[in-house]
């Protein structure tokens, strides 16, 4: 999704208000620019405030959340009162959301965790173990 991210933003920049707020659930950059997706959002809709550009991530495995089963993540916005906006908006009693100002420290872990998980689920195929992978998510943290 994130590869595809400033082709699907373009499609529905037309429709897009100053005042929408948009919330992003891509992780990781963009392979050509290294862009974080909040930074896409903003170059695809120029007219779109800052302040009303979200990045949502966390443990997001989407058939569990449809499933009603208990999860966590964070929204943030460099803008306090949207990311709370926007977490009364998703919010729901088995997807508990927190809210953050640190757009590029949400986004970069969000991107950089991808890389622990990799390495945890090798840990899994390889048969090494709990204390392995216990390690590895250990060191990514």
């Amino acid at each position: 999704p994130s590869q595809s991210l400033r082709k699907n933003i373009g499609a529905i920049s037309s429709y897009v208000s100053a005042s929408t707020i948009i919330v992003s659930a891509s992780k990781g950059l963009e392979s050509t620019s290294g862009m974080r997706m909040t930074e896409i959002i903003k170059e695809e809709i120029p007219d779109l405030s800052p302040d009303n550009i979200c990045a949502l991530s966390g443990p997001n495995l989407s058939n569990e959340i449809l499933a009603g089963k208990p999860s966590s993540s964070v929204i943030c916005s460099i803008n306090l009162t949207t990311a709370k906006s926007a977490q009364s908006i998703l919010n729901c009693s088995h997807l508990r959301l927190y809210t953050n100002t640190d757009v590029i420290g949400v986004e970069i872990c969000g991107a950089l965790k991808n890389i622990t998980a990799i390495a945890a689920g090798i840990c899994d195929g390889l048969n090494l173990g709990d204390n392995a992978k216990a390690s590895i998510i250990t060191r990514g943290l």
